[in-house]
């Protein structure tokens, strides 16, 4: 589920977000675009006074021991282990897209079919996640992972489960941890399939 993800440059809100985020990155300027596991993008957080702001972080949650990294996670295991339940509601986070791909295998042969999920308004929206903050190099890096549920009546045809969605609206209040249990447990809104091609599909990397 959601292995790939779009931040479409032309939009208004997305390119915003990008700028914020990119002042505040000291390395390389990110770019909009399909985001992978891995990948540098901007994320939503909420600040020590309570606003909005935008950050540069990777996604996928290290995991040290295991060597591992933590691309996506249940949202009811996200409330029940200990070191997963006191990030998610200590570090939410949002992160903007344009739209998300899933892919479905075609019976008897290595083929996949991409589809992509977007807005019917082609209005941007949100996945939702939390962050863990870590050191690297003596480098702080801020990673996050991002939450999957149920999937609703429509994408359930491609997936058995898909990303945590939250509207514009719905961001500051997941963001502020208030209402942590109900985005977790709801029905996710619909969005349109729109078939993309036969392609290779794009898989999480295993370190």
């Amino acid at each position: 589920m959601c292995e790939q993800f779009s931040q479409n440059g032309a939009t208004p809100e997305i390119r915003s977000i990008l700028s914020e985020a990119n002042s505040k990155y000291n390395g390389f300027q990110m770019d909009a675009g399909d985001k992978n596991p891995n990948d540098i993008s901007p994320v939503l957080t909420i600040s020590s006074n309570n606003n909005i702001e935008a950050k540069p972080m990777a996604w996928g949650i290290p995991e040290i021991e295991n060597r591992k990294y933590i691309y996506q996670v249940e949202s009811d295991m996200a409330l029940h282990e200990r070191s997963l339940r006191r990030c998610l509601l200590r570090y939410p986070v949002a992160v903007p897209v344009t739209g998300f791909y899933e892919w479905k295998k075609e019976p008897l042969r290595k083929k996949w079919h991409k589809t992509y999920f977007h807005d019917s308004a082609d209005a941007i929206f949100y996945l939702a996640g939390f962050c863990r903050h870590s050191d690297e190099n003596g480098e702080p890096v801020d990673h996050y992972t991002l939450l999957r549920s149920r999937p609703n009546k429509y994408l359930m045809l491609y997936h058995i489960r898909m990303p945590l969605l939250l509207k514009k609206e719905e961001v500051r209040d997941w963001l502020n941890g208030t209402n942590i249990s109900y985005y977790l447990n709801r029905q996710p809104f619909r969005l349109k399939a729109e078939p993309v091609g036969t392609s290779r599909r794009a898989r999480i990397p295993k370190t």
